[in-house]
């Protein structure tokens, strides 16, 4: 099992998501994965050998390093199962789908994030170029920019704030065409799929981003203001339509007609869906898609909430990373200088975790 670990593409390291416990409970060999982050791992500009996507490559030089040396671990290359969670789900789900990774893996499990997103063409530098006014370089020249670029400290281009590094690029190798067409023509890898994702993904973590929603609630002025700008989403990934022919409709579904000034209820709704655009929704996409295949898709829901996340609002539910605990065994593990456990579980969501990380494994091992 090889671990991809999360952070926006931006942060995280696989240092940060211990494995032991998992690998303790269970007859798998797993392995945890680095890849190149921010500027460094995902800039998209007009070199022929610098198209973008470099953190995704270096994801396929790790699978590739598992062909060739797993069997020394006590592994078998021809039972590798790729699994990650939010950007490294994000990350597994743009590896079913890209020819470079065909045979490197079997099967592939994908939590709270899949890459049914927009994209850039091979070629587009408008990313670079947002990059060069926030380090100081002039865009009047592309020679110049790039020039400027590279005589910069790496530390500038990665600290620079408001630079979008989440886009994959259409490149002709890693990825042929976008998620979304790749899904319609099936023409991703034919591997096993489980995917899902928590209930409540905007709970708390990912909301922390949007002042306006709060312990307070949220106000129904608001929830129809910033609504078209979280749909505009839709419209740069599926390039058809108008999105505000949707915003009534959307407004009506996830609007309480019997109780339309709660800011509570507003708040809660509003929360619910942008966990179903994010997430509930291109994960159903992607399992749909891949179901038409012959293998086996398992689609998940995790809703627990645990108690030694009491530090949250009562109003969330299950948060974005929340699964994380319980499908590394993180309940079961010690602090380095005592025989107590590090996180402050209940005896049966130790169970759970057992439970869940025994769904993950024997899934791994049998699809």
């Amino acid at each position: 099992m090889v671990w991809i670990h999360g952070g926006g593409l931006t942060t995280g390291s696989s240092l940060i998501y211990p494995g032991e416990a998992l690998a303790a409970h269970s007859n798998v060999v797993l392995v945890t994965i680095n890849y190149r982050l921010g500027a460094l791992g995902f800039l998209p500009t007009r070199d022929e050998d610098a198209p973008g996507n470099f953190g995704l490559l270096d994801q396929v030089k790790a699978l590739e390093w598992v062909q060739a040396n797993i069997r020394l671990f006590g592994g078998d290359p021809s039972r590798v199962t790729i699994f990650g969670q939010s950007a490294g789900g994000w990350s597994v789900s743009l590896l079913v789908m890209s020819p470079m990774a065909t045979g490197l893996f079997q099967r592939a499990i994908s939590e709270s994030g899949v890459a049914v997103v927009p994209t850039l063409r091979r070629g587009d530098v408008s990313t670079a170029e947002a990059l060069a006014r926030a380090v100081g370089c002039s865009t009047g020249g592309y020679g110049t920019m790039m020039d400027c670029l590279r005589g910069k400290p790496a530390e500038d281009l990665q600290t620079a704030e408001g630079i979008n590094m989440q886009t994959p690029v259409i490149d002709g190798r890693f990825l042929t065409d976008t998620p979304w067409n790749i899904l319609k023509k099936r023409q991703q890898n034919s591997v096993d799929y489980l995917l899902g994702n928590n209930n409540d993904e905007y709970g708390w973590i990912l909301s922390l981003f949007r002042p306006y929603v709060n312990r307070e609630g949220m106000n129904r002025t608001v929830f129809q203001d910033v609504l078209p700008g979280d749909l505009s989403w839709i419209q740069r990934t599926f390039p058809t339509g108008d999105v505000s022919t949707i915003v009534q409709p959307v407004t009506d579904q996830y609007l309480d007609a019997a109780g339309p000034d709660d800011p509570m209820a507003i708040r809660d709704q509003y929360l619910r869906f942008l966990t179903d655009m994010w997430f509930a929704a291109p994960t159903a996409l992607m399992a749909q898609s891949q179901s038409a295949k012959p293998v086996r898709v398992f689609q998940y829901e995790f809703q627990h909430r645990s108690s030694a996340f009491s530090f949250k609002p009562p109003y969330v539910k299950v948060d974005h990373s929340d699964e994380v605990f319980y499908v590394l065994g993180l309940l079961f593990v010690r602090d380095s200088n005592s025989t107590s456990w590090r996180y402050s579980f209940s005896d049966s969501e130790r169970q759970l975790c057992l439970d869940i990380m025994a769904y993950w494994t024997n899934f791994a091992t049998n699809g």
